[in-house]
């Protein structure tokens, strides 16, 4: 194959191309498999803009990866004496001469070439189809997903709100209850000394009732010896006046 491109440099190379970029109709329909089949060069750096191939023969490896976008109609005989009769440097021309394209034209292609690019857009638009269906499905599905997760989470929250409330619900419960059990054992506790202190109060004042009563007694016989004594000490007395009065006479 040759290779051209650059028609500011004259290097052959993918530099300067007044269109550049990926044209709409790029497509791998035609296959390189004669000679003078114009192609360009694949999507690689600076292979994409004016750099171009034209085969000398049928180039199969070409398939699928380069673009074959024209044909050599007439002139083939020039690219020929490009091939076999420039002087090469490695793999450039020797000597920089200067090749023009004179007529290039838009071909129409036959009706295969026409029905193929019909069945290639129809597959692109089909598969354009099969994409958005399939990015809507996928968010459709990524949106449900989102619901269902949100719908656990809020059952876990709930659950663990309900349990938490439980928790402290029972604590309340045994917390009452502890109270109302030393409140009863207070309560019995103050009965059991009220009726001490009672019982206490009772026993002391039966003791000293008892200690009165002992008491009283004393003091009566004590008065009562004490009023005998009086009494004997009174008869002792009026037995000497009259033995007095007796010895007077």
């Amino acid at each position: 194959m040759v290779q051209g491109g650059d028609h500011n440099q004259f290097s052959g190379t993918g530099g300067y191309a007044a269109n550049g970029g990926t044209f709409p109709d790029e497509n791998f329909h035609v296959a390189h498999d004669r000679a003078g089949v114009v192609s360009m060069a694949n999507k690689g750096p600076n292979t994409n803009s004016s750099q171009f191939f034209i085969t000398l023969q049928a180039t199969p490896h070409l398939n699928k990866k380069h673009v074959a976008f024209g044909q050599v109609i007439h002139g083939m005989d020039v690219v020929q004496r490009m091939a076999t009769d420039v002087e090469l440097e490695g793999d450039r021309p020797a000597a920089m001469q200067k090749i023009v394209i004179t007529d290039c034209g838009v071909g129409k292609g036959n009706k295969d070439d026409e029905s193929d690019d019909e069945d290639g857009e129809a597959s692109r638009r089909e598969g354009h189809k099969r994409r958005k269906k399939k990015k809507k499905s996928d968010k459709k599905e990524k949106k449900k997903r989102r619901r269902k997760e949100d719908e656990a989470d809020r059952k876990r929250h709930k659950k663990q709100h309900s349990s938490r409330r439980k928790r402290r619900k029972d604590s309340s419960d045994d917390s009452s209850a502890d109270s109302d059990e030393s409140t009863d054992g207070s309560s019995d506790n103050s009965s059991r000394k009220r009726r001490r202190k009672r019982s206490d109060d009772k026993h002391r004042s039966s003791s000293r009732k008892r200690s009165r009563s002992k008491s009283s007694s004393k003091k009566e016989r004590r008065r009562s010896r004490e009023s005998d004594r009086s009494a004997s000490t009174s008869s002792s007395d009026s037995g000497d006046s009259k033995g007095r009065r007796k010895s007077n006479r």
